[in-house]
């Protein structure tokens, strides 16, 4: 009986981990479930592994990285943190950059340890939604609306 020779179970374990991390800052920073899927699978491809099963929830998620008959399963708690498209971009600049062959897994590994979401200040975000409902409102005509209303309300009054 001839033995296939794949790659070690210390190095399909590190390789899962990082499939697991992608996945999981992927579904913290808001990305949809499909993308999150296709990452963790393109990544783990990429860096060797025959195939990444995936179960995703609302806040978790459990991955399975197969390798010559050999499975690892994990499940990762995945806390919701906000919307952040620039985390999500630069995960998909990793990964195809794994695909072509440009970064090997200890790469990924630092570029994912790299990876820090960016946060506005509170008060500029304000003032912007603000000024962004008052943009909407204006356009649709929404004050002429309120006011004419309020003119033909206090004149049936009357």
């Amino acid at each position: 009986m001839q033995e296939v020779i794949g790659m070690s179970e210390p190095v399909q374990r590190e390789i899962s981990r990082l499939v697991s991390h992608t996945g999981q800052m992927l579904l913290q920073h808001g990305a949809e479930s499909k993308l999150v899927s296709d990452m963790c699978c393109r990544l783990g491809e990429a860096l060797g592994l025959d195939s990444v099963e995936l179960s995703l929830s609302a806040s978790s998620m459990v991955i399975t990285t197969i390798t010559h008959q050999h499975c690892i399963t994990t499940a990762r708690r995945c806390p919701d943190r906000g919307i952040n498209m620039r985390v999500i971009t630069e995960i998909q600049r990793i990964v195809i950059m794994a695909e072509k062959g440009l970064l090997d897994k200890d790469a990924v590994k630092k570029r994912l340890s790299k990876l820090s979401p960016e946060r506005y200040n509170r008060w500029l975000v304000a003032v912007m939604v603000a000024l962004s409902c008052a943009s909407f409102s204006r356009l649709s005509g929404g004050m002429r609306r309120y006011l004419w209303s309020r003119l033909c309300r206090h004149l049936l009054v009357c």
